[in-house]
């Protein structure tokens, strides 16, 4: 059943809304009555659920407080609490990444594989819960260390003494007679190409010996002279630990935390 209320104008005098305020009264009336009856049809049953049982609901708590039911059942609430996850397995995870291992590294880790837990394995959900409370969450990190083995630095230094002279060079010249040409007016007249002093040792010649000084800084014939060599070694040896390192995480208030 609907009820329309008629909307009062303010530019109505009193006289004339009145008709429409004993209208809206009325249905008013009409409306608060079919909710009372709805009420009691509705209710009814209920109350007369609860006048039936009262006396037996009120020796029921009467008896448990007696037996102390409450301090009982809140134990045994915590007894199903702390093992609720004993028959599950736990999730075991191998983590992805080779970590070097330190403390810095070591709760990185740590903080990443919380996160990733809490978003991959969600405890709870809007309006379900898909893992219990004290599940255990295995997560194996393969760690490596790194050591310095070698970190040297060698010098050789040698010495050797250079030595110098000075050098001379002979050359030896002769007049040649080319194209049938006579030479001085008394000397026969040559053959065609030009002859060597062994062939012709009538040929005029002559010696020239020209010298160069060969010398080091300031004059010197001899000095010394060094090499000078650095040599420099490093060895830095990295290694995977044979053991795992073992991150325990368990489900603790509806949360993956790590397991103390």
């Amino acid at each position: 059943m609907s009820y329309t209320f008629n909307k009062l104008i303010s530019s109505d005098y009193v006289g004339n809304s009145l008709s429409t305020v004993n209208l809206n009264y009325n249905d008013l009336d009409l409306w608060t009555s079919n909710i009372i009856l709805s009420s009691e049809k509705y209710y009814e049953p209920l109350k007369n659920f609860y006048l039936f049982y009262k006396d037996f609901w009120k020796d029921t708590i009467n008896y448990s407080i007696e037996i102390n039911a409450i301090p009982r059942l809140t134990s045994f609430q915590t007894n199903v609490l702390e093992n609720s996850a004993k028959w599950i397995s736990p999730i075991v995870l191998y983590y992805p990444l080779i970590t070097e291992n330190n403390i810095q590294n070591l709760e990185n880790l740590t903080q990443n594989a919380l996160e990733w837990m809490n978003t991959t394995y969600p405890v709870s959900s809007i309006g379900n819960t898909n893992i219990v409370e004290n599940t255990l969450g295995l997560v194996y990190c393969l760690l490596y260390e790194e050591e310095t083995r070698i970190d040297t630095t060698f010098t050789k230094i040698s010495t050797t003494r250079c030595i110098t002279n000075d050098s001379s060079a002979t050359v030896e010249c002769w007049i040649a007679y080319l194209n049938n040409i006579g030479c001085y007016g008394d000397r026969n007249v040559c053959a065609n190409f030009s002859r060597t002093l062994a062939d012709h040792p009538d040929s005029p010649s002559c010696e020239n010996i020209f010298t160069v000084e060969c010398a080091y800084e300031n004059n010197e014939k001899q000095i010394d002279r060094n090499g000078i060599v650095n040599i420099n070694s490093y060895f830095s040896d990295r290694y995977e630990k044979d053991e795992f390192y073992l991150l325990k995480l368990i489900v603790k208030s509806c949360n993956w935390t790590i397991y103390e």
